[in-house]
């Protein structure tokens, strides 16, 4: 994170794949940032459990059911930056 608190997408995280709420409860912790200001995006049921950490959660290109009935949002595009006005409050 830099300065101003915001992630600079210099660090690596290794995400266990059926933890990924754990991780995202855990960076939520360690930064301050609450549910309120998180969003997630993800395609598959092992998302699920991050979206249950984000205020905007968005399976983009759902592989399966699970995952649209868990998501605040279900985005089908071939551009990922489509998600982008949903993350930033202008489609919410």
């Amino acid at each position: 994170m830099d300065s101003n608190g915001n992630l600079t997408g210099g660090g690596i995280v290794h995400v266990p794949l059926r933890e990924k709420g754990q991780v995202v409860k855990s960076i939520q912790e360690e930064t301050g940032i609450d549910i309120e200001r998180t969003s997630a995006v993800g395609d598959t049921a092992v998302d699920v459990t991050m979206f249950r950490r984000a205020r905007v959660s968005i399976a983009f290109n759902p592989r399966d059911t699970a995952t649209e009935r868990a998501a605040t949002h279900v985005v089908r595009s071939r551009d990922l930056r489509s998600v982008l006005p949903l993350m930033l409050g202008d489609g919410v």
